[in-house]
């Protein structure tokens, strides 16, 4: 499925979506293969495939060890398409690809862009990429119809919200706070009022991101939003049960499940 078509499902029932970030390769192939694979059956509507990378800019502490397990298990975009189809060989859930542009630019953009959307993915987010620079890589992508999904920040002007807004598609990322990725003990204080002002400006649905870490704070966000992304909260689980598969997937499998639970009502 479709994450635009998973989005209207859900805004027809009434509900809002569940995104859940995890690193491809962590702590293994294998694991992480299990990991996405499972995703859809505990709660999640959305899967957000994370390439690790060396260098990340906005990622927290607990991404870039994730990034590092994988890449120390050998883990390289060759084996990104693969991977993709065996996750599609299991699940329909609807599925984003989230990395900076280094790795895409050595693959080759258009070899990218082409891969990833043969094998079963029809949105990619490149963090460090503004649309500005983007080029003529936007209608590469449109080629081989991939969405190009785009964040919005609490630092960002109303102008160029609504020049995200024309480009972002299925959804617009919304960044709770400005700096990296992690967990967090609450959310922030303006996070209402910010998701207010943009909705003031554009019309796509939104999805809120970073510090996301608890049903609590899954219920406050998702009521403010179309949905929300959860990724530092859902990898510290996978750092905490390194020595038993068995744990991982069930401390997963319960995390998943009470966030999905307290985003509807």
């Amino acid at each position: 499925m479709k994450i635009a078509e998973k989005l209207q499902e859900l805004k027809t029932k009434g509900e809002k979506a569940l995104a859940i970030f995890a690193t491809i390769g962590d702590p293994d192939l294998d694991t992480s293969l299990e990991v996405f694979s499972h995703l859809h059956e505990w709660g999640a509507d959305i899967i957000e495939l994370g390439i690790p990378y060396s260098d990340p800019l906005m990622d927290g502490p607990i991404l870039q060890q994730s990034y590092r397990r994988a890449l120390n298990k050998d883990f390289s975009l060759r084996q990104l398409p693969g991977f993709i189809e065996k996750i599609r060989s299991r699940s329909d859930i609807a599925a984003l690809v989230m990395t900076c542009f280094n790795p895409v630019f050595k693959y080759g953009t258009r070899r990218f862009f082409q891969d990833i959307s043969s094998a079963g993915v029809d949105s990619v987010l490149i963090t460090d990429l503004p649309p500005e620079e983007w080029g003529e890589n936007m209608d590469i992508a449109k080629s081989f119809n991939l969405g190009t999904i785009f964040l919005i920040t609490p630092t960002t002007s109303i102008r160029r919200m609504e020049a995200i807004a024309a480009l972002s598609q299925p959804f617009i990322y919304c960044v709770s706070r400005t700096g990296i990725t992690g967990t967090r003990e609450s959310l922030p204080e303006e996070l209402q009022s910010f998701i207010t002002l943009v909705r003031g400006v554009v019309k796509e649905p939104l999805l809120i991101g970073f510090g996301i870490s608890t049903p609590d704070q899954a219920r406050a966000a998702s009521r403010w939003a179309d949905g929300i992304v959860v990724g530092s909260a859902a990898v510290s689980i996978i750092e905490r049960n390194l020595d038993s598969r068995q744990q991982m997937m069930k401390a997963l499998e319960n995390f998943v499940g009470s966030l999905k639970e307290a985003i509807v009502y």
